[in-house]
């Protein structure tokens, strides 16, 4: 038996448990892809980095274009270079040898603020390995 003026209550109900459980769901899926365009962004940098690298005639000119390629990578992805370190390391010495590769890597983390949370700091990293050139 229905009680006098409780019709519609149910929808009332529904929709605003609905909308508590949505919004978060919603910032963390927000979240989320901030972190995943971070992570896609530092891997993009890292290729770039590395190819950089290989094509430099000098060791000491390879570090200081890699690097200043990464950089300009982060940038161009709103990222803050600072936040992050680059790292390039070789199999071969001297690090432009032939049939050698060469390996950027790039490391850092990503803050992510949640309602009524405490900050989370998401740990990125990537690497990316190119093979020099055969013919230098």
């Amino acid at each position: 038996m229905m009680r006098e003026g409780t019709r519609g209550n149910v929808t009332i109900e529904f929709i605003a448990i609905s909308i508590f459980l949505l919004i978060p769901v919603c910032y963390l899926a927000v979240s989320a892809m901030a972190v995943a365009q971070t992570f896609l962004t530092i891997t993009g940098a890292a290729r770039t980095g590395a190819r950089v690298f290989v094509t430099q005639e000098t060791e000491s000119a390879a570090h200081l274009r890699g690097t200043q390629s990464v950089r300009d990578q982060l940038k161009i992805g709103q990222i803050n270079p600072a936040q992050f370190s680059i790292n390039f390391s070789c199999t071969e010495k001297p690090c432009l040898t032939s049939n050698g590769y060469v390996t950027a890597t790039i490391k850092g983390s990503k803050s992510i603020v949640l309602p009524l949370l405490k900050p989370v700091k998401v740990a990125l990293v990537s690497s990316q390995t190119i093979e020099v050139d055969a013919f230098r």
